[in-house]
């Protein structure tokens, strides 16, 4: 029976199987490794978004989202940067891995709290309005 589907999926299907069985241990080995370090990250979200709500003293994500958005200076950042020994972070909805900053937090907590889409785009649009520019 799997030989049947085989032929039906063709000889490109048939090189890429021939591939991965010829290397699976690479690729499982890879897949594994990321799933070891999304679920690093994602427990660091874990903690910052503890971190922060005991930060602003609220037990509110949108408030937190809020104030995160409307500072002007990093030292909330940098302390969780400090405290923080794994320098990444990662929703549960995403495969994505993050770096931590004001902007990935915003992001990460407002898609991990289901922040409404149109609110998110704010936060976001009036955090790159407070970060102080690099001038060349």
């Amino acid at each position: 029976m799997a030989e049947f589907f085989l032929s039906l999926s063709g000889k490109l299907a048939n090189q890429v199987i021939d591939i991965y069985l010829g290397h699976q241990t690479v690729f499982n080995t890879l897949v594994v490794l990321y799933g070891i370090l999304l679920a690093l990250a994602n427990y660091n979200l874990q903690r910052i978004q503890y971190l922060l709500l005991k930060q602003y003293n609220t037990k509110e994500y949108a408030i937190v989202l809020d104030r995160l958005a409307r500072e002007n200076d990093d030292s909330i950042i940098g302390c969780i940067r400090e405290k923080m020994k794994f320098p990444l972070i990662a929703s549960p909805f995403f495969f994505a891995i993050y770096r931590i900053s004001r902007r990935n937090l915003i992001f990460a907590i407002g898609k991990k709290e289901k922040v409404s889409r149109k609110w998110l785009g704010e936060l976001l649009l009036l955090e790159q309005s407070n970060t102080p520019q690099i001038k060349e």
